[in-house]
């Protein structure tokens, strides 16, 4: 503020910080709700009981490919001589 009591343009937060800070707070806010349905304890709150189902079953369905995959890995890796001795890029011709 000058000696007037009138707010010139270096004192002030100007327009584009505004926005900038009003967009990362909406993101920031979106980003803990999507986080937050995430946990089962607040789906069970807000999703109906067939929709809480589905959503678990597809957990379930991913965890069990995430493991189905780590296992063929090592499997893989071991048919292979070891993880030192593995190579991926000849993995194709021999499972395929």
């Amino acid at each position: 503020m000058d000696a007037a009591g009138v707010c010139t343009s270096d004192d002030s937060t100007s327009f584009e910080d505004l926005a900038i800070y009003g967009t990362t707070a909406v993101i920031a806010m979106g980003l803990s709700i999507i986080l937050a349905m995430q946990l089962d304890g607040v789906s069970r709150r807000f999703l109906s009981p067939t929709s809480l189902r589905a959503k678990r079953r597809r957990e379930y369905r991913y965890a069990v490919e995430q493991g189905n995959e780590y296992t063929a890995l090592m499997i893989r890796q071991h048919v292979g001589g070891g993880k030192g001795l593995y190579d991926p890029k000849t993995e194709s011709v021999v499972w395929a």
